[in-house]
Order: structure tokens, then sequence, then C-alpha cells
């Protein structure tokens, strides 16, 4: 009849196996940690390209006599970024990348650039803000007519003037009082009613 076997004897038996498991488990975790360590790494190169865009862009749009050449290196800062691909650092560094474009005259390149960031910014508080730099009044309206959208307020505000730049009075006065009903608390409704002011 055969012995009860202990878990010393099951240890001792498989012990080559377990050997090779711990083994696996110890490099899977350095593996992990590396991996992480690099993640971060990335983040952090694309985050400091990206603060250099923002501060090179920030002077070129409070200089009165800003020339392309100041756009370009703001332009070069988010492309490095973006070239990083450390998640959404790079996803924003590439929609302001298009917003530059934009600034530069480039501007269907630049908005080009903007919707194709959209796609990775989905979601995320950004999304309505670069939504608004499209100027495009069917893809803002797109997004406004999702459930809940986020900065509705602002995006109706903008829409609004997207409309009076195309001329179209009426429907930027509907936008305008769409907004101060649903959003009279809203520094936008205040705007929206100056605008009114003007319009009648």
């Amino acid at each position: 009849m055969e012995e009860k076997k202990d878990w010393a004897d099951i240890i001792y038996e498989n012990r080559k196996i377990i050997v090779v498991a711990v083994v696996v488990v110890i490099v899977a975790v350095i593996g992990f940690g590396l991996l992480s360590h690099y993640r971060q790494k990335k983040s952090e190169e694309a985050a400091y390209y990206f603060g250099k865009g923002l501060e090179s862009l920030a002077k070129a749009e409070a200089s009165q006599n800003a020339t392309v050449e100041d756009y370009k290196k703001a332009l070069k800062y988010f492309e490095k970024a973006e070239k990083v691909g450390a998640g959404r650092e790079s996803d924003v560094a590439m929609a302001m990348k298009g917003r530059v474009l934009v600034l530069m005259g480039k501007k269907k390149e630049g908005i080009a650039t903007v919707k194709e960031a959209l796609v990775k910014l989905k979601g995320s508080y950004l999304e309505p803000v670069f939504t608004a730099e499209t100027e495009d009044e069917e893809f803002i309206k797109s997004y406004l007519n999702r459930d809940n959208p986020i900065l509705e307020d602002y995006l109706r505000f903008h829409l609004a003037m997207v409309l009076l730049g195309k001329g179209d009075k009426a429907a930027a006065k509907k936008e305008l009082e769409t907004l101060k009903g649903k959003f009279p608390d809203s520094p936008f409704a205040r705007d929206a009613d100056k605008v009114l002011e003007v319009l009648r």
C-alpha cells in the first residue's frame, strides 16, 4: 500500500518545476518593473517637450511681431513630444501641433491634425476644447448631440461664434438662446447676453 505523501515529499519531487516557476515569476516582475520604468521615462520626455512647446507658443502668441519662425519653434517641440509616443502627453501634443499649424496659416492641415488627435482623446476633458478648435460646424454639432457632452456651454458659445462668422445670425441666436436657457449661471451665458445685445 502506497504511503501518504506530505508536502515536503511533493515539493522535493517537483523541485525543478517549482524552481522554474519561481524564476518565471521573478523575470515577469522584473520585466514589468522595467516596462513601467521605460514608460515613466517616455512620459517624462514627452512632458518635457510638451512644456517647451507651450512655452514657445505662449511667447509667440504674446508677441506683437510673432513670425512664422516663432511658431515653427513651438511646432518642433510638439512634434518631438508626439514622436515620443507616450500616451496622453503625445496625443495632446499632436492636437497642439494642429493648433499651431492653424496659427501658421495652414488651416486645412492643422484642422485635419486636430481631428486625427481627437480620435485618441475621445472621452477626455480636452476633447471639447480641441473640438471647438476645428471651427467645423458639423463636427461641433456632432459632439453636442452626444449624451451629456462635457463643457456644453463652452461649445455652444463657440458654435454660435462659428455660425456668426459664416453670416448665419438666426442659427447663432438660436444657439445663444439655448445656451442661456440650459446654463443660466454659466459665464458663457453672460457672454451670450452681450452678443445677443449686439445682434438685436
